[in-house]
């Protein structure tokens, strides 16, 4: 595993000013394959999340690459001044790049990376694309009050605890964990939560792809409404859309508290995309 991946990936975007946090060092896997995937860490995630998964589509005969997306892993300032649009930027750069030089490239996608995904993949000919733990429904983001309070508060402090049943598979694991936790997970960032629900709007809207989807509905999910994973599918009849329900798993599967619950989401991803 190599800790980089091409530096045209981050041009036109917000440049970090803090110090990136090892987990959240982005990250490629190569082998000289002549197909390739792209995975896409969630809001206020990390590239260290996808490592798991990465390293079995490696074993499968895929150059991997997982960049980190402008604001996170880094600090919470870092985060404030990011937004969606440097987050979709990342992801278009990458797909530009890896489409010129693989005859295939598929996507894996977490949480609100699945967004970014949907929302990117539509300019490229993507073959296949898996949504785990997908953001298209999620009862906390209110449009209406998210607006309202953004106005007056930008930062929100709120209670978070590390979750020793997750067992991360990053190098080191967990050693970031209490600093990305007070960093990210403690604060409600009002701006960059309206980007997430403007994401979200954006993705929900798309009726074109020609790409093959696969879903992983996480049914322990408290972060998003599993519910919008089957939502999804009656409302894009159009779309070739598989759908796996994971009656154990939570929202961050690919390291999941029930490993057999984890294994299952692993072996899908590297079955569907294989």
């Amino acid at each position: 595993m190599n800790y980089s991946v091409p530096e045209s990936w981050y041009e036109g975007v917000y440049r970090d000013e803090n110090k990136i946090i090892s987990a959240a060092r982005p990250f490629k896997i190569l082998n000289g394959n002549t197909k390739a995937v792209l995975l896409i860490h969630g809001y206020a995630g990390y590239p260290g999340e996808l490592v798991r998964p990465a390293k079995d589509l490696a074993l499968a005969g895929f150059d991997v690459y997982c960049p980190r997306l402008p604001g996170m892993g880094t600090s919470g300032k870092d985060f404030m001044q990011s937004n969606k649009n440097d987050w979709l930027k990342v992801i278009d750069n990458a797909l530009n790049y890896l489409t010129d030089r693989y005859n295939k490239v598929d996507i894996v996608a977490h949480s609100m990376g699945t967004l970014l995904a949907l929302i990117a993949a539509q300019k490229y000919n993507i073959e296949k694309i898996v949504l785990a733990a997908p953001a298209f429904s999620m009862p906390q983001l209110k449009s209406f009050q998210l607006r309202l309070i953004s106005m007056f508060k930008k930062d929100i402090k709120i209670e978070w605890k590390a979750d020793s049943r997750y067992k991360m598979h990053y190098e080191n694991a967990p050693c970031d964990d209490e600093l990305l936790g007070r960093e990210y997970w403690s604060h409600l960032y009002t701006k960059r939560l309206l980007d997430l629900d403007n994401l979200k709007t954006q993705a929900l809207k798309i009726n074109n792809l020609k790409s093959k989807i696969l879903i992983l509905e996480c049914l322990k999910d408290s972060v998003t409404n599993p519910q919008g994973c089957d939502d999804f599918i009656s409302n894009h009849s159009s779309l070739d859309c598989t759908i796996v329900h994971l009656k154990d798993a939570t929202h961050f599967v690919y390291y999941d508290i029930d490993k057999s619950a984890e294994e299952k989401a692993v072996r899908a991803t590297v079955d569907f995309l294989s």
